[in-house]
């Protein structure tokens, strides 16, 4: 059997009114990335933008400024590459984590990105640098970017998985350099939901699922239950509650660990199969 290690865990299925819901086909073209940019107020950048068409995405491009939205997902990147992630040598973030929320959902009003019973906030995450002083001895470390991180709420239940998030990138003095949403909008009910399953029955579908890959050990660093939305190059049918299963999975002697998440459908009565296994990929640059 494999040896699992369950740090956290949950006790019993939660009493929460979840049901399951359709979701609108991406259905993303030029016109609507077209929409968008205008939404985001860059008229001024249309008149001589470029569109391009990829496999994976629509291009919209002019000068520094970028937009990417994805055929799959419907999922929305936009960057100001002048700026976003972009150190000038001195700026250094002065504001804290509130006031960064409280910038961010003052963009996200704005440009009406959502409605502000949708979402909450999930967490800021800081991009640092360091540079020598002049005698080339003592290291400043600066902090250059905050990433604010806003969580999709469906019937007051959070969104998990690499979907249902919102990110508004802010520079040193709070002015927006970039954002990321993937958010597939709900079409309707497709179904009410007949039962949650037990957490144990999941906890047993994971170590059977380990046990089928050869994973002879696992740490479980957290259990959640939620609405389950997938991410940028997935396409997603339905949004139903799920159990998440955060793991950290150790390689081979001396080389680390690698994280994962396992996902099982949580209602009864689920629709289909949801992605049963993940890597979780580190951020890029890494952020804290």
């Amino acid at each position: 059997m494999p040896e699992i290690n369950f740090l956290n865990r949950m006790e019993k299925a939660p009493d929460l009114p979840v049901k399951i819901y359709s979701l609108q086909r991406a259905g993303v073209s030029t016109r609507k990335v077209l929409e968008f940019a205008k939404q985001m107020g860059l008229e001024a950048v249309l008149e001589k933008a470029r569109l391009q068409t990829e496999k994976d995405r629509i291009i919209l491009a002019q000068g520094q400024i970028l937009l990417q939205c994805f055929k799959e997902s419907g999922g929305i990147r936009f960057i100001d590459q002048s700026r976003w992630m972009v150190d000038d040598q001195k700026s250094d973030l002065a504001f804290d984590d509130e006031k960064a929320f409280e910038m961010a959902r003052a963009i996200i009003k704005k440009h009406k990105l959502a409605k502000a019973d949708e979402f909450k906030p999930l967490k800021v995450t800081h991009l640092h640098v360091g540079s020598m002083d002049e005698k080339m001895k003592n290291v400043q470390e600066r902090v250059i970017d905050a990433g604010v991180i806003f969580q999709r709420m469906v019937d007051g239940v959070p969104v998990l998985g690499p979907g249902g998030k919102l990110m508004i990138f802010l520079d040193a003095e709070g002015g927006m350099t970039g954002l990321e949403k993937i958010w597939r909008p709900i079409q309707e009910v497709l179904r009410k939901v007949e039962g949650l399953r037990e957490p144990k029955l999941a906890e047993n579908q994971l170590v059977r699922f380990l046990k089928t890959r050869g994973i002879q050990k696992a740490d479980v660093e957290s259990a959640e239950f939620g609405y389950f939305e997938l991410g940028w190059h997935d396409r997603q049918q339905t949004l139903q509650p799920a159990y998440v299963f955060k793991l950290r999975l150790p390689l081979n002697e001396g080389e680390g660990y690698m994280k994962s998440a396992f996902v099982v459908e949580a209602a009864k009565n689920a629709v289909g199969t949801l992605i049963r296994y993940k890597r979780v990929m580190e951020e890029q640059p890494p952020r804290k």
